[in-house]
């Protein structure tokens, strides 16, 4: 993946998503639970394992697209050339890969542990569901539109490669 594309995970991605989380109503059982202890960091070893195991998990599945798309292919990706026309395409997976994944990340940490993906809480801001809907036009139009795609060096990707960046998340 290349550099403007990992910039364009945070800026195109993420960004409209983890801006709506400020409209986030307050969850049914919030005062239910007891009030962190105010002498704990917010950066406490349980959240700093959650973003690395995070990170780590997510660096992996878009890892594995990048490398299936050659194996797929039947092509090895091992010395392989960035003008290998399969290479952009490759990257573009990749990045795609962590968009989603990344989407899915914020609907998954806004469930707590009594509650499950299904729940109301979790579809309740329309801002964040409406930054998701909106940064997936924008990486379709990164992916798409040959101007952003030149500029960014991505390739089309087929529906397949959707799925499996669908499934990876």
């Amino acid at each position: 993946i290349l550099t403007l594309q990992i910039l364009a995970v945070d800026l195109v991605a993420e960004l409209l998503p983890v801006t709506a989380l400020t409209w986030d109503p307050p969850q049914d059982a919030i005062m239910t639970q007891a009030p962190r202890n105010p002498n704990d960091h917010v950066f406490n070893r349980s959240t700093l394992t959650s973003m690395v195991w995070t990170g780590c998990l997510m660096g992996v599945i878009a890892f594995l697209n990048f490398v299936g798309l050659f194996y797929r292919n039947g092509i090895s990706f091992i010395g392989l050339q960035a003008s290998h026309p399969l290479y952009a395409r490759a990257t573009t997976l990749t990045y795609v890969t962590l968009a989603v994944v990344s989407w899915v990340n914020i609907l998954y940490k806004r469930i707590s542990a009594n509650e499950s993906l299904f729940t109301r809480y979790v579809w309740s801001n329309w801002r964040l569901l409406a930054g998701i809907g909106i940064s997936g036009l924008l990486v379709c139009v990164l992916v798409y539109v040959p101007g952003a795609a030149r500029f960014l060096q991505t390739a089309p990707l087929t529906p397949g490669d959707w799925l499996y960046a669908a499934l990876g998340s």
